[in-house]
C-alpha cells in the first residue's frame, strides 16, 4: 500500500501581476508552504510545487519577482549569483525561465530586488512587451 505525501504540495496557478503573486507566495508562506520551484510561464498556467516549511523558513519569508530573458546560460549564472551574494535564493532553473522568483528569510538582505524605480518600471515594460508577442 502506497502513503500519499503530504509534504509536496503542487498548484497550477495563473497571474496577470506580480503583486498578487508575491502576495499569494506570501500567503502560502504562512500556511506552512514554501516555494521548491515552478514551471516556466508563458501564456498559460504555471505550476508550483511547494514543500512543508520549516519555522526558520517561515519567519520573515519574502518572495520577489523579475522578468527577464536570458539567451545564455553564463548571463542567467551571473545575475543569479548577484542575489545569492545579496542572500536571495533564485528558484528559476534555466533559460527559458523569463520569470525569476527569488526567495529570502534573512533579517540582512535588502527587502526590495530594484535598486531603483527605473529598474522596477523595466520589469513592468519587459512583460508587458513579452505578453503583446
Amino acid at each position: 500500500m502506497f502513503k500519499k505525501r503530504t509534504d509536496i504540495k503542487k498548484v497550477s496557478k495563473k497571474f496577470t501581476n506580480f503583486e498578487k503573486e508575491k502576495k499569494w507566495l506570501g500567503e502560502m508562506l504562512a500556511e506552512g508552504w514554501i516555494l521548491k520551484e515552478y514551471g516556466s510561464e508563458d501564456v498559460e498556467e504555471c505550476q508550483y510545487i511547494f514543500r512543508l516549511a520549516s519555522e526558520e523558513e517561515k519567519q520573515n519569508g519574502v518572495y520577489k519577482i523579475d522578468y527577464r530573458l536570458f539567451m545564455k546560460k553564463r548571463d542567467l549564472e551571473d545575475y543569479q549569483s548577484l542575489f545569492e551574494e545579496a542572500e536571495w535564493q533564485p528558484l528559476a532553473k534555466d533559460t527559458s525561465y523569463m520569470k525569476h522568483i527569488f526567495y529570502t528569510n534573512s533579517s540582512e538582505a535588502d527587502r526590495d530586488i530594484f535598486s531603483d524605480k527605473e529598474s522596477y518600471q523595466g520589469r513592468e515594460k519587459r512583460r508587458m512587451k513579452a505578453s503583446l508577442l
